[in-house]
């Protein structure tokens, strides 16, 4: 049963990112810039679905490089969710005007922290780790994972709630006579 979720819930996935990355751009009116952001995040998304399939297929499966394998595979899925995320925090800035180099520097830092913490997640299992017996677990840093994925989505939002407010209310005053 679980070797069944991950495959049709992953497959489908896979299929409506190729779908709309084909559609997107044969018939997209998005700016350069935005359409280059959109192709990485469609791309780093497919990346999350296949790595996290084929990681939820392997997990507990024991053969030669098993373990390795598996680590690769988490450590993908971890890197890519967090690109992704980071990658709509630049789209979003990049659509609300505001995607200037110092925005894009202060905001690479926590995607800098958490690569770091995966490069050395082999070492020390901070984000996760994968027992003899092949089995994915969390590790105790894997909150971080949460948190800079959470503010690369939940920082947009907010930002393009509070122009959505002001352009309103700019538009109110311009109406008032």
């Amino acid at each position: 049963m679980q070797i069944g979720y991950y495959l049709e819930i992953n497959l489908f996935c896979a299929v409506v990112i190729l779908i709309v990355r084909s559609h997107l751009f044969q018939h997209s009116k998005v700016r350069p810039t935005g359409r280059v952001i959109l192709k990485l995040i469609l791309d780093a998304s497919l990346v999350i679905c296949m790595s996290d399939m084929f990681a939820g297929i392997l997990n507990g499966v024991q053969y030669p490089g098993s373990r390795i394998i598996l680590k690769i595979l988490n450590l993908l899925y971890f890197e890519s969710t967090t690109v992704a995320a980071f990658l709509w925090f630049r789209y979003v800035k990049n659509k609300l005007g505001r995607l200037s180099s110092k925005a894009t520097r202060l905001g690479s830092i926590p995607l800098l922290i958490f690569t770091v913490f995966i490069i050395i997640d082999p070492f020390t299992n901070l984000i996760f780790s994968v027992d003899s017996a092949s089995v994915y677990h969390r590790g105790p840093a894997v909150p971080l994972h949460w948190i800079v994925t959470g503010f690369y989505l939940l920082f947009p939002a907010i930002e393009t709630a509070i122009a959505i407010i002001r352009e309103k209310s700019i538009t109110k005053a311009l109406r008032t006579p």
